[in-house]
C-alpha cells in the first residue's frame, strides 16, 4: 500500500452512538509519535451491571475491556470463548451495545463474552491500512486470551471472534495474525485490496452483509468515506473457501424468508465429512470441516442489526453461534 494512502487524509464526520454509520477502517487519520499513548477507553465504564469491566496493559497502554458471563454461570465450568468486537464511531460504550445483540445467546449457548473497547474509543488498527500505528490490536487481544486463561476455566480449542465492519475488519486481521482462533464471523466487512490470506490457516468463516451497504459496498469497489477498495463480499468468501479452505467450486445456495426479509445463504463445505482416525486419534466429522457461509441480507444497509426486525435477528444469531459450536481446533 502507498505511502500516500496512509498519509491521506478523511473526514469522519460524527454521529450518534446508536446510528454508528462508516464505521469501518480510517486508515488516513494521522498516526505519529505526537499523539498521545493515553487510552480514554480505561477511564469510563460500561454502566450495564451486568457486564464485568477489566482492565489489562497491553504494550505499554491501559486498556479496556468487559465481560459477559453466561446466565448460570460456574467458576469450575469450562466454556467457549467469543470476542466481539465493535465498530467505528462515536461513544464511549460501544462495546456494551453487543449486550443488546448478542447477549441472549451468550446466556443460551453457554460462552464466555468479551467485549474490547478500541484504542481512544475510536477505531481498530487492523495492519495493512496502518502499519505504522503506534500500538497494536493483536497485542491487546493477546493480552486479553491470557488474562481470560488464565482467570476463567477457558476451552481453548473454542475461541471465536467476531466484529461489525471495523470489527470485522479486526477479526479479519486476527485471522492472519494468531494460531489460536477456531472460526470467526464478520457482519458489514469485508477483506479489502492489500488483505492477503497467504498467512491465514484453514479457517471456517461466517459472512453477513446487507445488499445496500454503501459504507463497505456489498459489489465492492472503492468506499470514499472509508479509503479503501473493498472486494466483492460473496466473491471475498468464494476466495476463501476455494484458494484457503480447498473447498469445492460449487456452492450450495439457498433463500430463507423471515417475515418480510429475504436472506440469500451461499455455503461451502458444508457437508459433514466421515469420521476417522489419523495418527491414532480419533477425527470427529467436525474437526474436518472448513465451512464458509455467506449470508445476503437483502435490502440491508450498513447498520444492519440497527436494520433487521427481531425475528431476523434470531435467526441470524442462532446460526452465527451454531456455526461456532460446529468448530474447534
Amino acid at each position: 500500500m502507498s505511502s500516500n494512502f496512509l498519509l491521506a487524509s478523511l473526514v469522519v464526520v460524527a454521529i450518534s452512538f446508536s446510528q454508528c454509520t462508516n464505521d469501518f477502517i480510517y486508515p488516513g487519520l494521522s498516526v505519529n509519535s505526537a499523539l498521545t499513548l493515553e487510552s480514554r477507553s480505561s477511564m469510563a465504564a460500561c454502566d450495564d451491571a451486568e457486564l464485568i469491566s477489566k482492565n489489562v496493559i497491553s504494550c505499554g497502554l491501559t486498556r479496556a475491556f468487559y465481560i459477559q458471563l453466561p446466565l448460570g454461570f460456574h467458576p469450575d465450568s469450562t466454556y467457549p470463548l467469543l470476542f466481539a468486537f465493535h465498530g467505528h464511531g462515536s461513544g464511549t460504550d460501544k462495546a456494551c451495545a453487543w449486550k443488546d445483540r448478542i447477549g441472549e445467546w451468550i446466556d443460551l449457548n453457554k460462552f464466555i463474552g468479551v467485549y474490547p473497547r478500541a484504542y481512544n474509543d475510536d477505531y481498530w488498527y487492523v495492519g495493512d491500512p496502518m502499519p505504522d500505528a503506534p500500538i497494536t490490536d493483536v497485542c491487546f487481544v493477546n493480552q486479553i486470551k491470557e488474562k481470560m486463561m488464565l482467570e476463567y476455566h477457558i476451552d481453548a480449542l473454542r475461541i471465536y471472534a467476531m466484529g461489525t465492519s471495523n470489527g470485522g475488519g479486526l477479526s479479519l486481521h486476527l485471522a492472519r495474525s494468531v494460531d489460536w482462533l477456531a472460526a470467526i464471523t464478520t457482519l458489514a466487512a469485508s477483506t479489502w485490496e492489500g488483505y492477503s490470506l497467504a498467512f491465514v490457516p484453514v479457517l471456517p468463516i461466517m459472512h453477513v452483509h446487507g445488499d445496500l451497504d454503501g459504507t463497505v459496498p456489498y459489489i465492492g469497489g472503492y468506499s470514499a468515506g472509508i479509503g479503501l477498495t473493498f472486494n466483492s463480499a460473496r466473491q471475498a468468501d468464494s476466495i476463501w473457501a476455494v484458494e484457503n479452505n480447498l473447498c469445492p467450486i460449487t456452492p450450495k445456495n439457498q433463500t430463507i424468508t423471515v417475515g418480510a426479509q429475504f436472506i440469500y445463504k451461499t455455503s461451502w463445505c458444508s457437508i459433514k465429512q466421515k469420521a476417522g482416525t489419523w495418527g491414532g486419534i480419533d477425527i470427529s466429522p467436525l474437526a474436518l470441516k472448513k465451512e464458509v457461509i455467506h449470508y445476503r441480507l437483502h435490502d440491508i444497509h450498513h447498520n444492519l442489526y440497527s436494520e433487521i426486525s427481531y425475528d431476523t435477528k434470531v435467526k441470524m444469531n442462532n446460526d452465527i453461534f451454531a456455526f461456532f459450536k460446529r468448530h474447534h481446533l
